[in-house]
């Protein structure tokens, strides 16, 4: 029993001697004075003196200043606290100030009061955390942000595509092309066949090259429209049924040529009465 009371005894003597020794904060150790052990807020810091972690704590209306880790008015230095941060959005967000060394709390477009913070050291905010400026894009960083480049399988992709728009353009357009040259063929080839046919039963027999140039040569020749006396134009081709047994003779001496000269000859007969009557 009087050993049970010992070692209660012993028990609570060492815990009031290690809650009365002074806590020792060794994170100075080996670090130059000066060195920014820890910030808090825009108001305290916590930095190396003699090898010891020294507080410092700004007054009222003034700030903590990064760059020379002293207290300055609010709204001079290099620094954005104490002032109010611009908020965006609908959501609980944190921000970065233009320098970058602070950061802020928002609630939706609402700026939480002392809600700054500065980065330790040199990093700077990116993406909700602090971050080493050479991996960080410009203007808070100095990373080099490369363009964006398509991959083959897009580059492909995108070739596949324009030449699928293409063929499909191409057999929309064909029909709309075809409808209309057809409808312009057939329309003119009916009165061509007609024409044909006509002038091949008036002239029979040279139907194939000099009845169709006769007309076309006597018409602008001739004065006779008023007279109106078309039948009288198988007259000039009477000359040419003349001629042309000298230039038929020579090649060929069918009969069939020579049959529908005797005939031509017997019609011209007839219109010689004309002359004597001039």
């Amino acid at each position: 029993m009087v050993n049970l009371n010992c070692i209660i005894a012993y028990l609570l003597c060492m815990t009031l001697y290690a809650a009365a020794a002074p806590v020792v904060d060794n994170r100075c150790n080996g670090l130059a004075d000066g060195y920014v052990v820890e910030i808090r807020g825009c108001y305290h810091a916590s930095i190396c003196e003699g090898g010891n972690v020294t507080t410092k704590i700004c007054e009222q209306n003034t700030v903590l200043e990064r760059d020379t880790m002293n207290c300055v008015p609010i709204g001079t230095g290099n620094t954005a606290c104490g002032t109010v941060g611009r908020c965006e959005g609908t959501e609980y967000k944190l921000y970065a100030d233009v320098n970058c060394q602070t950061y802020y709390w928002c609630i939706g477009t609402t700026f939480v009061s002392n809600s700054r913070n500065y980065c330790s050291g040199n990093l700077v905010f990116y993406e909700n955390g602090c971050n080493y400026p050479w991996n960080v894009p410009p203007p808070c960083g100095t990373k080099k942000v490369e363009p964006a480049t398509l991959s083959p399988a897009s580059r492909s992709a995108a070739t596949i595509s324009t030449s699928t728009t293409t063929i499909t353009s191409s057999t929309t357009a064909s029909p709309t092309t075809t409808l209309p040259t057809t409808s312009l063929l057939t329309t003119p080839t009916l009165p061509i066949t007609a024409s044909l046919a006509t002038a091949s039963s008036s002239t029979e027999f040279p139907a194939t090259s000099s009845p169709t140039t006769a007309p076309r040569t006597t018409e602008p020749l001739t004065t006779e429209p008023p007279t109106t006396e078309l039948p009288t134009t198988p007259s000039p081709t009477s000359t040419f049924s003349t001629t042309e047994p000298s230039t038929t003779e020579s090649p060929t001496t069918s009969p069939p040529t020579e049959a529908p000269q005797t005939t031509e000859s017997a019609t011209t007969e007839s219109p010689t009465s004309p002359p004597t009557e001039a």
